[in-house]
Formats: structure tokens, sequence, C-alpha cells
């Protein structure tokens, strides 16, 4: 089935090449870090000649900043956690609203001001995407959780403000973590009892 898949991804794109593939205008940035990585790194001409202050092969920079990312790497996540946290949420850890507005866990992370490449390059690497993308998505950032989302939450709208600002878990009416054990049956296969469920609610 994969196979299926995939095999049927290249004959679209082989069929369509002409609309999607060919235009030079529809190539996505993402893709051009990694070839332009690659066609360095593979390169045979040589840039040593050129009259230059960097004297330095392409292999031993990528080699160098290679290390350098790696050492990097275990500071934020083992060494040093507290790179990736807020410093608002230590100034005021028991307080509810701080933690709602700038947590990162169970808040909305508004200023995350963070080391950490991997909480930086979370969506995507920002190296190689386009400016106007990120500042169309920053833009879109700012207005749906810096102002949208606060001024719901805190208005009460839908009774939002019985309910975490943000969470991954589902919840039930009384605002308690939805226990989806109470409508199944568990000898009939976990299926879905409708009766346990209008008991539930």
């Amino acid at each position: 089935m994969t196979l299926a898949t995939i095999l049927f991804g290249f004959s679209l794109a082989g069929i369509f090449r002409s609309l999607v593939v060919e235009p030079g205008s529809l190539v996505w940035p993402g893709v051009l870090g990694n070839t332009a990585l690659n066609h360095t790194l593979h390169s045979r001409k040589n840039t040593l000649d050129l009259d230059t202050k960097f004297k330095m092969s392409r292999y031993q920079f990528f080699m160098i900043v290679f290390c350098g990312s790696f050492c990097w790497y275990w500071f934020p996540d083992f060494i040093f956690p507290a790179l990736g946290y807020t410093f608002i949420c230590w100034a005021a850890p028991n307080n509810a609203v701080v933690n709602q507005i700038f947590g990162m866990k169970r808040g909305l992370g508004i200023l995350p001001v963070t080391f950490d490449w991997s909480q930086i390059a979370y969506i995507g690497s920002p190296l190689v995407v386009p400016t106007w993308a990120i500042l169309n998505v920053l833009a879109s950032l700012i207005f749906w959780i810096y102002a949208v989302s606060p001024a719901i939450y805190y208005s009460n709208t839908w009774s939002s403000a019985y309910l975490p600002i943000q969470s991954d878990s589902v919840y039930d009416n009384t605002g308690a973590v939805y226990n989806v054990s109470r409508v199944i049956d568990k000898n009939l296969g976990f299926s879905f009892n409708s009766t346990k469920f209008d008991e539930y609610s």
C-alpha cells in the first residue's frame, strides 16, 4: 500500500510536470538548503584560488559549524535546560495569569526568548525560508495568539475561562479531564456505549 501511494504521487508529478515541477517560481525554499549543501560539499570547483581573505575550504567550514552545533545542542537539552524556559514564569511561578500568558507548556508562550535551536526551528528552519514568509507567520501569530486568543479567553466567550487556555487534553462538562474508559465496553472489545456516554455527560 505504501509503495502504491508513493508511485501514485510520482505518476501525478509526472503527468502535471509542466504545471508543478518545471516552473522555477514553484520551488519551495525548504528544499534549497539541502540542495545547496550537497552541491557545495560535492563541487569540484576550487574556490581557494580566488583573492579572498577567507582561505578555509568548504568542507572545513562545514565541519567546524557541524561540531559547534553538535556541542551547543547538549546545553539547552541536557546540561542547562533552563535556556529553553521563559524567565517571566520564574519570577512568578504561582501566578496563574502569568503562567497562562507566558508559560510554554500550558500557556500561550508569549515572549519565548530561547537559545534552544529545536524550539526555534520547530516548524521549519528559519535559515531557508524567505523573509516574507517569516513575516507573514509572525503577523498572524501576533494577531491570533497575542491579541485574539487572550481576548476570547479572558472575556469568557463560549465559557472558555473554565478550561485551561491551552491544553492537549479533552475535557468533560465539569472541567475535568475526559475519562474515556467510562464510555466504552471493555467486555465487547472496547466498543463505544451510547448509554454510558449519556450517563457520563
